[in-house]
């Protein structure tokens, strides 16, 4: 970060910061309104946020090709808290409630496309790609704040000030990203550009799907886990409509849901830290390759661990370096300014060998190994009895971080034995009639490793066999 970027990045996270935060003070009551509805008809909410979208793409498209940006990012957020000041008066009024409620779930979906759009395009136009590379995780890292927030406001208000009344809160917050995006740009830019519109045309997005291979795999991508996202949302709002039949309930459940971590659990930023066992000693080479590569056979690693569990230690040279799922409050940490106040706090530890590997670990980084976390950098330690093979970085910058971790069970490979038709086989070997498996929970693929993603790959293949499989059997 350089002093004259110092303004833009802090207005730019608290940008994302409070348009994520309305957003998911918004999530929570359009999933309770969705619930209201019937669970059954979701199906057909999805369809009309489906046919929204599509109408409102080319329209984006054409506002976004007239307007000076100057004028859009306003328009566009004022024109969302309109929307809200209609909706919060025609709740509040319980003015056809039920027809409201299903116009209320489709818009949220239009409204948190446009708005993260507009958003990042913004960010796009800000700053340079170098500058990206260096800022974008800081103002990311605002919008993950927001993100948590928007549903910590949902819990402590909806029984307060009542579901409806929340919409309030998240129009103010909304009009506070206005207010932060008007401060990113100095007076004279803006005068510059008051005039020029942003240019392009309604379909220009389309045709660069079609041109790009790169985009259009993308574009299969989301649409792929937006369709299994889709059922696992069926589910879960059934789970939900049957735990309660307030709505500021159901409100502040799916709000904890938004909250919960799910995967955040995880704790992937060692190849960037050590870890130790109980014993207070290194046991892998935590740089052996980026983490998608080692995270499946290090956990099991750790199960073989006394007491099945190990500390992460980082400092401050590379905290800049961890993922989310090291901010968030479900978590084990320890934090001292000295190493031997660290080593006290470390539960489970023999601090005094624990004191002897950082010892003999800062000995052995090679430092006249540049250290670059973008690639394997070759950045190792020499002469210990289990080397750091990239990434080592001397423990020497306070304030020190330890975290506890231990192996997470996150798959089910191993389970069932299929054949050529993936129909699944019984002890005998024979197989069982009108039972086909794909996917992690059939066996005989991954051995002691799992590098990330693989699984995806699997799943389709095996998946489109299973299918056609089970498909021919039906016909026959």
């Amino acid at each position: 970060m350089r002093p004259e970027e110092v303004r833009a990045l802090l207005w730019s996270f608290a940008y994302f910061f409070c348009l994520l935060a309305s957003y998911y003070i918004l999530r929570p009551l359009r999933d309770e309104m969705g619930v209201a509805g019937g669970v059954r008809n979701l199906q057909w909410l999805f369809t009309g946020t489906f046919l929204a979208m599509l109408a409102a793409v080319p329209l984006y498209g054409a506002l976004v090709a007239r307007l000076p940006r100057r004028w859009f990012i306003p328009f566009v957020y004022h024109f969302f808290v309109a929307n809200l000041a209609i909706f919060w008066i025609l709740l509040a009024l319980d003015f056809e409630r039920q027809n409201v409620a299903r116009v209320f779930f489709i818009w949220i979906s239009v409204f948190n496309l446009f708005a993260v759009s507009v958003f990042w395009s913004f960010m796009a136009d800000q700053f340079s790609s170098e500058q990206g590379k260096r800022l974008y995780g800081f103002i990311a890292a605002g919008g993950s704040a927001g993100a948590l927030a928007g549903p910590a406001i949902t819990i402590g208000l909806a029984k307060v000030i009542g579901v409806v009344h929340l919409i309030v809160v998240a129009a103010a917050l909304l009009e506070l990203a206005v207010v932060c995006a008007a401060r990113l740009e100095p007076k004279q830019q803006v005068a510059q550009q008051s005039t020029v519109s942003l240019g392009g045309g309604a379909l220009d997005g389309l045709k660069m799907v079609v041109r790009s291979p790169y985009i259009a795999g993308i574009t299969l991508w989301v649409a792929l886990l937006s369709g299994v996202a889709t059922f696992l949302y069926f589910k879960q709002a059934a789970i939900v409509a049957a735990t309660s039949d307030d709505p500021a309930v159901r409100t502040r459940i799916f709000a904890t849901v938004d909250l919960a971590v799910g995967d955040q659990f995880q704790k992937h930023s060692y190849p960037f830290a050590i870890m130790v066992n109980a014993t207070g000693k290194r046991f892998v080479d935590e740089g052996a390759d980026f983490r998608n590569y080692t995270y499946a056979k290090y956990g099991r690693v750790i199960l073989e661990q006394p007491g099945q569990f190990a500390w992460q230690i980082f400092d401050q040279k590379v905290k800049h370096l961890q993922r989310d799922e090291y901010r968030i409050r479900q978590i084990t940490k320890v934090t001292a300014d000295t190493v031997e106040e660290l080593a006290k706090k470390l539960e489970g530890v023999n601090a005094e060998e624990f004191l002897k590997t950082i010892a003999e670990w800062n000995k052995a980084v090679r430092q006249d190994v540049p250290f670059n976390p973008n690639v394997k950098d070759g950045r190792r330690t020499d002469g210990l009895a289990i080397n750091k093979s990239n990434w080592a970085n001397t423990i020497d910058t306070p304030p020190f971080e330890g975290y506890a971790v231990t192996c997470g069970i996150t798959f089910t490979f191993g389970g069932l034995r299929v054949n050529t038709d993936c129909e699944v086989l019984n002890t005998d070997y024979q197989p069982i009639r009108g039972l086909y498996a794909a996917g992690e929970l059939v066996g005989g693929i991954f051995y002691f490793n799992y590098p990330g993603g693989s699984g995806l790959i699997s799943g389709a293949v095996f998946g489109k066999i299973a299918g056609t499989s089970a498909g021919r059997a039906l016909k026959n």
